[in-house]
């Protein structure tokens, strides 16, 4: 075993050590910065699409999602706003970036959320979804 982490070691370190066989020519300091800030971006997107994904199947996959709401009782309504603020964000950071796929994925983790009835008193009780309309 310690001698596979070694081996993994020694390539990590001659990569590392040889970044001129990663990049031909050499990145200058700018473009290393350049690459660095989309890779940032980049996964601090795909960080909040995947928490907001997580948060929405959660509760709305659970066996007994409005059994959880009112747990929450007058609490549900700020988790309920806090993950439409999510939304909200994410749908206009990524208009802005033109991110279809994007937008496409909050449009479908969006449709797992039935329509809602927020209370004075904070609760929130699910509806059902409405029926389909009949094709004609």
């Amino acid at each position: 075993m310690k001698k596979t982490y070694l081996i993994l070691a020694a390539c990590v370190t001659a990569f590392t050590a040889n970044a001129s066989l990663l990049t031909d020519p050499p990145e200058t300091p700018a473009q290393k910065v350049a690459r660095e800030t989309v890779a940032s971006v980049q996964a601090t997107r795909n960080v909040l699409i995947g928490q907001l994904r997580d948060g929405v199947s959660r509760l709305w996959d659970s066996p007994d999602p409005q059994g959880a709401l009112d747990l929450l009782g007058s609490h549900a309504a700020e988790v309920v706003g806090l993950y439409q603020s999510l939304v909200d964000y994410l749908q206009t950071v990524l208009t802005q970036a033109g991110d279809q796929a994007g937008l496409q994925e909050i449009a479908h983790i969006s449709a797992k959320v039935p329509p809602l009835t927020i209370h004075e008193d904070g609760r929130v009780t699910a509806l059902p979804f409405p029926s389909p309309s009949p094709i004609p």
